[in-house]
Formats: structure tokens, C-alpha cells, sequence
């Protein structure tokens, strides 16, 4: 059981580790492109390794609504908000008061304003379904 406790974790850091590999690999500077192949490949293969548990079928349902780790998802999710939200206003303030690029500061202001009304707005429907 302790070995499944860690599987969502597992996931997300692979999933972090292919965002990377892929990165890189659109930048083809800085890594050859056999290299961005071999490694996505193993790191699909390894997701899908480790989407094959064992254990019956109420196992997985009671761990995927386990109150601690959902606590735990939405106080990393929420931390990170913020963090994005404050990344993205410095940028903003950066690029406006630093440098000559109107266009770059007026689509980083929109973007900064569609989140927030996004997230507004997912939360009106989400409170009205829930």
C-alpha cells in the first residue's frame, strides 16, 4: 500500500522530465535530436508502465478520492497559482518599464487578464455543478 502512495507523484515528475526532453528537442541547439527520440520514447514507455497497478478496482477508486491527497493536489495547485500569477505581473512590469516591446507587454497583459477571468469563471461553474 505505502508503494501506491507515491504513484501520483511518480507521474508527475515523469510527466515534468518529458516536458523538458520535448523542450529541448525544439531547440535543437542545444541537444541532438536522436537524443530528444530515445528519451521521449523511454519516458512514454515508462508512463505507461507505470499506469499498469495492481490491486482491485475499490483500491484505486478510495486511493483517487483519499481526502489527504486531495487536500495535498489542491494546496500544490493553489501555491502554484500563485506563483504563476506573480511570475507573470513581474514579467509584465519588466517588459513595459524596460524595454521598448509594446506588443510584447500588451499580449502579456491580456494573458494575465484571460487567466484570471478563466479562473473566475471556472469557479462560477464549478460552484453552480458542485
Amino acid at each position: 500500500m505505502n508503494e501506491r502512495k507515491a504513484k501520483p507523484l511518480r507521474e508527475e515528475l515523469i510527466a515534468c522530465i518529458t516536458l523538458l526532453v520535448c523542450g529541448a528537442g525544439i531547440h535543437r541547439y542545444y541537444v541532438p535530436q536522436i537524443v530528444v527520440v530515445v528519451l521521449g520514447l523511454v519516458l512514454c514507455i515508462w508512463m505507461f508502465m507505470l499506469e499498469v497497478t495492481k490491486g482491485t478496482p475499490e483500491e484505486l477508486d478510495r486511493e483517487a478520492r483519499d481526502e489527504r491527497n486531495l487536500m495535498l493536489q489542491d494546496r500544490a495547485a493553489w501555491f502554484c497559482r500563485k506563483v504563476e500569477n506573480v511570475l507573470w505581473i513581474v514579467g509584465w512590469i519588466a517588459v513595459s518599464l524596460f524595454t521598448e516591446l509594446d506588443t510584447i507587454s500588451y499580449v502579456i497583459y491580456w494573458i494575465i487578464i484571460l487567466r484570471y477571468w478563466l479562473f473566475f469563471l471556472t469557479r462560477w461553474w464549478m460552484n453552480r455543478k458542485y
